[in-house]
């Protein structure tokens, strides 16, 4: 499974600090899945990752889940976090919250934080 972190912040945490937890709209994808992230499609790969789901999370409880995580999310509240996912979506999701650990970093230096 790929993971695209597009957003800067988000990837910034990843990348520096190890490990990110993101919101994805839709369907559990699995339950663990070793991968692999970009900063977008078609780009190359920036570091191996471990993909755990965390918890399902309808539209109305978004705010709740998200809140405790924001310190691992790359945003500075869950205001800015729900903003980003709106921006991404259109909406507020129902979806998944995974957690996502690098296992090794590549190609650091081309890639901008």
């Amino acid at each position: 499974m790929v993971i695209i972190s597009s957003n800067p912040l988000a990837r910034n945490q990843l990348l520096t600090r190890g490990k990110v937890y993101t919101f994805r709209k839709g369907k559990l994808r699995k339950k663990i899945e070793i991968g692999w992230a970009s900063t977008m499609r078609g780009e190359p790969k920036i570091a191996d990752i471990t993909i755990t789901p965390i918890m399902h999370v309808k539209p109305n409880r978004l705010e709740g889940a998200l809140r405790p995580l924001v310190p691992f999310s790359g945003f500075d509240s869950v205001r800015e976090w729900l903003e980003e996912i709106y921006k991404s979506y259109g909406e507020l999701p129902e979806g998944w919250i995974y957690r996502v650990e690098r296992r090794e970093l590549v190609n650091f230096a081309r890639v901008k934080i």
